[in-house]
C-alpha cells in the first residue's frame, strides 16, 4: 500500500467545520503509524503549486471516483469550481493498493449521501491491520 496524502504547510487555512474534514487533526499521527508498520507516505504539500498543477493532482485523484462511482467534485471544490479547495482547505489522500489499479482517494462521498473522511479510512485500515496480525499470530 502507498498513501498520498495533499495537507497545507499552514493547517490553518483548513475548513475545521466541514464535514469532509472530520478528524483531519489526528490524521498525522495515523500516517506516522502507517509508516511504523512498513507503509509508504508521501505527504505533498499543496501550497507552492500553481493552480493548474493543482487541478492536475486533482484530475488524477478524481480517477477512482469515476471507476469505484463515488463523488470527490463538491469535496474538493463547487459545481462550478473543480479543485478550488483541493488539498489546502481540504486535506486529500490517495490510496494505491497492490491489484487495484484505480486506488481510491478520500474524502468521498457515497451512495445515498454519507462522506467517507480521511480520518474514517486510516481507522478502520489500522483497526484492519491489527485483526491481520492477530489472525496470524
Amino acid at each position: 500500500m502507498e498513501l498520498i496524502f495533499f495537507y497545507p504547510s499552514n493547517p490553518a487555512i483548513i475548513f475545521g467545520q466541514h464535514p469532509q474534514n472530520g478528524g483531519i487533526d489526528a490524521v498525522p499521527a495515523l500516517l506516522e503509524e502507517f509508516e511504523r508498520r512498513g507503509v509508504t507516505v508521501r505527504r505533498i504539500d499543496p501550497t507552492p503549486m500553481s493552480e493548474q498543477e493543482r487541478f492536475h493532482e486533482y484530475s488524477r485523484a478524481c480517477t477512482p471516483a469515476v471507476c469505484k462511482r463515488y463523488e470527490v467534485k463538491r469535496m474538493f471544490g463547487t459545481n462550478r469550481q473543480s479543485a478550488l479547495f483541493f488539498g489546502l482547505q481540504v486535506p486529500a489522500l490517495i490510496v494505491k493498493q497492490p491489484g487495484d489499479p484505480y486506488g481510491d482517494t478520500y474524502p468521498h462521498r457515497e451512495r445515498p449521501n454519507s462522506i467517507v473522511t480521511i480520518y474514517d479510512f486510516l481507522s478502520k485500515a489500522l483497526a484492519n491491520f491489527a485483526s491481520e496480525r492477530r489472525a496470524q499470530g
